[in-house]
């Protein structure tokens, strides 16, 4: 019986960024700005977090400072009124 080759730490790292491919790139919609955001949008909301509940990078929402300031207020009044998990994104 042959054992399974391990995977290496490059295959296990390029497997973990390849989970956060569909955020990368320009705002969505080919927009500058953020969305209409709204606390009560939980799924609007959920894009924008790991699986862990973090926030997403700017890097990967593609908003502008102000839309991300925007987006990061937003999710904390989700969290404060209970819509959110402050735990989990998922």
């Amino acid at each position: 019986m042959v054992k399974p080759k391990k995977k290496s730490r490059i295959a296990l790292a390029r497997q973990r960024q390849r989970r956060y491919r569909k955020f990368v790139g320009k705002a969505r919609l080919g927009q500058k700005e953020t969305p209409d955001l709204n606390y009560k949008d939980v799924g609007t909301l959920q894009k924008y977090l790991s699986p862990q509940g973090k926030l997403m990078s700017r890097k990967r929402t593609g908003f502008s400072a102000q839309g991300q300031s925007r987006l990061k207020m937003v999710v904390k009044q989700a969290r404060y009124v209970g819509l959110l998990s402050p735990l989990s994104g998922r």
